[in-house]
Order: structure tokens, then C-alpha cells, then sequence
């Protein structure tokens, strides 16, 4: 008994102890999880089924059709019954007078049916339609947490400055206590580095907020349990190429989901309008009924053509030719616009790119420059040659150099991310 409570102890120490441990997350692994969680994507996901039974359901209108039927009937007067609605093909039986049964298949097949093969036709389009779009969404999202997880990167890199330039600032402390201890600086110097002491403290503080708080951000675009822990394993470096950018604009053109889903609906509305134009043109299709009945003059199997063409029906058909026509103008209007979208898309992040690529260049200059300015000035006030607001003024530039290269960092990261994202591949 006793082994048994020290065991089940033991399970629990170490169930808790494998719920306490920090989860490590890479990029992979976010989006991996997004593609699974996020309600964003499963709602796409929904659209697309929609559309893809949508697509079944039309062409299925083609038939052939078949349906079994029954009629069970007693009276004195011979009558129609018709089949249970919504049955198709539907039946219609002569009802004899007295007690009659009869077990009925009917059979139909669309010969000559130019609006229904059109229609099918439009909601095949429909779901190339519907691919697009959810292609597009998924490229969304994977852009979201891309920019989330380098955005919780670069708060890291800015917790490390501010704690980089809070050690620095202790040691400037002490340092300066030296000084006055050694008659070579006064009081007032001490007070102004306790002063820039606690700024960093603040700015440490500030830091670290911002890094939890885009963490959680990340958390809720994964569908991730906020409470966890998570430790980010670092983002990959980011493969920077440069390929024209007519090349660019290119791949945009064959993969990007919102100019497949636009064309694609450009497709859905010209069939559409076939199909409203058919509506005006003789239609013929094949039947066939076989019965079997309790009267032996009735029953057997019956084989037939049925043609139907319209002669007037008061502007209908026009109507709906109409009405497919300015469908037609509208999705092929939004066609264009989506071409010119996305060709902007294309070109702003080609330039935000090349920006951001010479600003980290310049970022790194810089930051290798304030360093060997500060390590300059500390020698120069450590030998009395400088004065301590010289020393404070190049830590807070050296400061400034750090949090602005892993801006550029960011920035870079971000615009190569955007411009994969723009030419329709996932980030």
C-alpha cells in the first residue's frame, strides 16, 4: 500500500514537473500549428468543402436520374397521384378506380441541356474560386505569424540591450563611486549615474513588457494555450534573394491566390451566362418508366423523348441574360483591380526590401561606430580626460545603435517576408 502512494507521489511530481517545462517553438512549428488551429484558416477550409459540394451537386444535374416510386391507392374514382416532392425525376400515376398498387422506376437523361452543363461548368469554376481564397488566406495568416514570431525576436534583442546597457550603466556607477572616493569627481556625478541606473532599470522593465506582451499576440494567432510557456528556438535567417522584378511580378501572376480565385470567377460568370442564354434554346431530354402493378391491363415499360422550348415568357430569359452580363462586367472589373493590387503589392515590397536592406548595412556601421566611440570616451574619462556627461551621452547612443540594428533586423526580415508573400508563395 505504502509502495503504491509513494508511486502515485511520484507520477504527479512528475506530471507537474513536465507541465511546468518551457515549450520551444520555431517558426516551423508556429505555423505548423496556425495551419491547424487558427479559426481564420478552418473557416476558409469550409468555404472551400461549400464550394467543392456546391460543384458535385451541379454536375449531378446532368443525371442520369432515377428514382423508385410506389402508389398504393382504394376508391370509387379514378385519379393523379404524383410522386413525393423533391423526388427526382418525379412520377405521375393514373389511379384506376378500386384497390391498385404499383411499384414504379423512372429514369431521365438530359440529350440536349445547355444551361444545366453550364451551370456545372460555373460551379467547377466556383471552386477553383474557393481554392484561390483559401490559398490567400493561408498565405495570410503564415505572413501574420511570421511577422508575430520575428516581432517577439526583435523585443528579445531589445530585452538583451536594455539589459546590456543596464550592466553597462552599474559599471559606470562604480566607477564613478571610485572617482569621488578618490577626490577625483564629486557627488553630483554619482547622483546623475544613479539617475541614468534607474532610467535603464525602466527601460529593462519597459523592454521585457513588450517582448510578453507580442508573445501573447503570437499565442492567439497559433490557437495557442496563452498560460503556456513557450520559448522561441530563434528564427532562421532569412534567404534574401533578388530576382528582377519582372521576374516577381511574374510568379505573382501564376501563383497568387486572390488573381487565381479572380480569374477563376471570371470563368464561373461567362458559364453563367451561357447558361442563361440556353434557357432560351429547346432543351430535350430522355425518359423511361417501368411498373409493375396488381391489374394485369396495367404495368411494363414505357420509353420516350420529351422537348420543351420556350415561345414567350414575358422578358424572363432576357432578364436573366442581363443580369449574367452585368455579373460578367462586375467580377471582370474586379479582375482588373486585383491585377493592379497585387502588381502594387509586388512593387512596394520590392522597394521596402531594398530599403530595409541598406538600412541594416547602415545600422551595423553605425552600432560598430558607437561602440568604438564608447569605448573611446570611457578610456578618455576613466584618465580625466572627458567629462562623465560625455560617457553617458555615448552609452546612450551605443544604446540607441543596438536597439536600431536589430530594428533593421526586423524590418529586413519582415519586407523579405512580405515580398514572398506578395509574388503568392508562404512566407
Amino acid at each position: 500500500m505504502n509502495r503504491s502512494l509513494t508511486a502515485l507521489c511520484w507520477s504527479l511530481l512528475f506530471a507537474n514537473v513536465a507541465l511546468a517545462q518551457t515549450r520551444t517553438l520555431s517558426l516551423e512549428d508556429a505555423l505548423s500549428l496556425a495551419r491547424t488551429s487558427s479559426p481564420v484558416l478552418r473557416a476558409a477550409r469550409a468555404e472551400f468543402a461549400f464550394a467543392l459540394a456546391a460543384e458535385r451537386g451541379a454536375k449531378a444535374m446532368a443525371g442520369p436520374w432515377v428514382s423508385a416510386n410506389g402508389f398504393a391507392s382504394t376508391g370509387n374514382n379514378s385519379s393523379i397521384l404524383t410522386s413525393v416532392p423533391r423526388t427526382e425525376p418525379s412520377a405521375l400515376m393514373q389511379i384506376p378506380p378500386g384497390s391498385f398498387s404499383d411499384g414504379n422506376l423512372m429514369l431521365m437523361i438530359p440529350i440536349i441541356a445547355g444551361d444545366v452543363r453550364a451551370m456545372a461548368d460555373s460551379a467547377r469554376w466556383q471552386s477553383k474560386a474557393a481554392a484561390g481564397d483559401y490559398r490567400e488566406a493561408e498565405a495570410d495568416l503564415a505572413l501574420k505569424v511570421t511577422e508575430e514570431f520575428y516581432s517577439v525576436e526583435f523585443m528579445h534583442e531589445d530585452v538583451i540591450a536594455a539589459e546590456a546597457n543596464l550592466n553597462a550603466a552599474r559599471e559606470l556607477l562604480k566607477t564613478t563611486e571610485a572617482r569621488v572616493e578618490s577626490g577625483a569627481a564629486i557627488e553630483a556625478s554619482v547622483q546623475r549615474v544613479r539617475a541614468e541606473v534607474s532610467r535603464s532599470e525602466r527601460g529593462l522593465a519597459t523592454a521585457r513588457n513588450n517582448e510578453a506582451k507580442a508573445l501573447l499576440d503570437l499565442k492567439q494567432t497559433i490557437g495557442l494555450k496563452l498560460e503556456t510557456e513557450v520559448e522561441l528556438s530563434g528564427a532562421p535567417v532569412a534567404k534574401i534573394d533578388q530576382p528582377s522584378l519582372a521576374g516577381l511580378l511574374e510568379s505573382a501572376r501564376k501563383e497568387r491566390g486572390a488573381l487565381l480565385s479572380a480569374r477563376a470567377r471570371t470563368e464561373a460568370a461567362a458559364s453563367e451566362l451561357f447558361a442563361a442564354r440556353a434557357l432560351g434554346l429547346p432543351r430535350l431530354y430522355a425518359t423511361g418508366m417501368a411498373d409493375a402493378t396488381n391489374r394485369r391491363d396495367m404495368g411494363g415499360l414505357t420509353l420516350g423523348l420529351a422537348i420543351s422550348f420556350p415561345i414567350w415568357d414575358g422578358g424572363r430569359v432576357q432578364s436573366e441574360v442581363e443580369k449574367a452580363k452585368a455579373m460578367k462586367q462586375r467580377v471582370t472589373a474586379n479582375l482588373t483591380e486585383t491585377e493592379l493590387q497585387v502588381e502594387k503589392e509586388v512593387r512596394q515590397a520590392a522597394l521596402d526590401q531594398a530599403t530595409a536592406m541598406a538600412n541594416l548595412t547602415s545600422a551595423e556601421a553605425a552600432q560598430t561606430a558607437a561602440e568604438s566611440a564608447y569605448t573611446v570616451i570611457k578610456l578618455r574619462v576613466e584618465a580625466g580626460k572627458a567629462i562623465l556627461l560625455e560617457q553617458l551621452d555615448a552609452l546612450d547612443a551605443l544604446t540607441r545603435s543596438r536597439t536600431e540594428l536589430a530594428q533593421a533586423r526586423l524590418d529586413l526580415s519582415i519586407a523579405t517576408a512580405r515580398l514572398k508573400r506578395a509574388t503568392g508563395g508562404n512566407p
